[in-house]
């Protein structure tokens, strides 16, 4: 496989190993390709995989194994990673599509992700060019706790060192503790991009078929401003007890199921002030505080809007709030003046103004199109009978 040989020694096929579908371009290149321009300036080709595939399964049963393979396959520039895996009728001999009728994540999921960091700010300290250990580090930190203390596998994107530095893009790899099937995943992360106010999570990448790339980039007449470009950080943990989000219950659902958070989420000051926090049926900080701002001046206007009052309101619920999946640092930023109350004057900017309904009004002069004196069913029906022979012409 483009002179990479894949040994049982460092693949083990263990207790709960997992097959990684490893697909191989065969007319195309699955990396980038960094020339020196005329100028001199750094020029980027973007990816060319091709649409024919060889596909192969690997076996790999932890995220130690899982780095050996993906530090192997770096090297070689027309192979790739997809989560779905062959379909059993379909001959591995032979050259496929990368297309969901030829392979599918199994139902019960997978127990590996890659969560794709691109163009990310950074804010302050160390830029990738001077510190690729400590840029990992924050990135990680920026992820729900479950991650904060498990080995990961990271890879620097194909464009870093060539781009905005106070943008990061780079691919970091985890073990879960259990499958997971792909639809979770996207609900968990989106659920984990509203509660960290960022795109963290990329979920196009849990689908059968989506493109992982894996492929060093290729340098030509120009130097790689990274020596080492990927690598495995251990760590307590191996792997990620990842949290879901809770599933969404019907109005009836939460008749019988006393123990449902009862959360009345089309609405309401207080409604929405419960989904602050991390708890089981909570957004998180930054969604519902702006929410519950908005809904609270929406509904008093302006005039009656105490901004002092509101805050202290606002900052007691998310200081008192679950932060289970929050450092610290974070749920003082959410609960800050700095934070609220520009929410608050923004609310007051934008919803602040009352917006009495119109009523309804008998112009002058002008009388009503239609008729106002009632008719019996009756009548009725005999007047619309007539009508409608009338239309099609049979009035006898």
């Amino acid at each position: 496989m483009s002179g990479v040989e894949f040994t049982s020694a460092r693949l083990c096929h263990g207790p709960g190993a997992q097959n990684i579908t490893i697909l191989k371009s065969q007319s195309g290149s699955a990396t980038k390709q960094i020339t020196a321009g005329p100028d001199g300036k750094p020029e980027i080709i973007g990816f060319a995989a091709g649409t024919f595939f060889q596909s192969y399964a690997l076996a790999v049963s932890n995220i130690t194994q899982l780095s050996a393979l993906l530090q192997e396959i770096e090297r070689c520039s027309n192979l790739l990673v997809i989560r779905g895996q062959l379909l059993p009728h379909l001959e591995r001999a032979t050259l496929h599509r990368r297309r969901k009728v030829n392979f599918q994540t199994p139902p019960a999921g997978l127990q590996w992700l890659l969560i794709d960091v691109d163009k990310m700010p950074l804010g302050s300290g160390p830029t990738l060019l001077e510190d690729v250990a400590s840029v990992c580090e924050r990135i990680v930190g920026r992820l729900p706790k479950a991650f904060h203390d498990v080995s990961y596998h990271w890879q620097l994107s194909s464009s870093a060192g060539f781009t905005d530095p106070s943008l990061v893009s780079l691919h970091l790899w985890f073990w879960l503790d259990r499958p997971i099937p792909d639809q979770e995943l996207k609900t968990w992360g989106k659920w984990c991009n509203d509660k960290c106010r960022a795109k963290i999570v990329d979920t196009a990448l849990f689908n059968d078929v989506q493109a992982h790339y894996t492929a060093a980039p290729r340098f030509v007449g120009i130097a790689d401003p990274f020596p080492v470009r990927s690598g495995l950080v251990c760590k307590r943990l191996d792997e990620v007890a990842l949290k879901l989000p809770p599933a969404r219950t019907s109005p009836r659902s939460d008749k019988t199921h006393t123990d449902a958070p009862r959360l009345r989420l089309s609405g309401g000051f207080e409604a929405i002030m419960g989904q602050i926090g991390d708890h089981p049926g909570g957004l998180g900080f930054h969604v519902p505080i702006i929410r519950a701002v908005a809904s609270y001046v929406a509904a008093h206007g302006s005039e009656d809007t105490d901004i002092e009052a509101l805050y202290e309101v606002v900052r007691a619920r998310v200081l008192a709030a679950d932060r289970s999946d929050h450092d610290a640092t974070h749920v003082e930023e959410m609960a800050s003046r700095g934070h609220i109350v520009p929410a608050i004057e923004q609310a007051i900017v934008k919803y602040g103004k009352p917006n009495p309904r119109r009523k309804s009004r008998q112009i002058p002069g002008a009388h009503p199109h239609f008729t106002s004196k009632p008719r019996g069913a009756a009548d009725s029906s005999a007047m619309l009978q007539k009508a409608v022979r009338g239309f099609f012409g049979q009035i006898r």
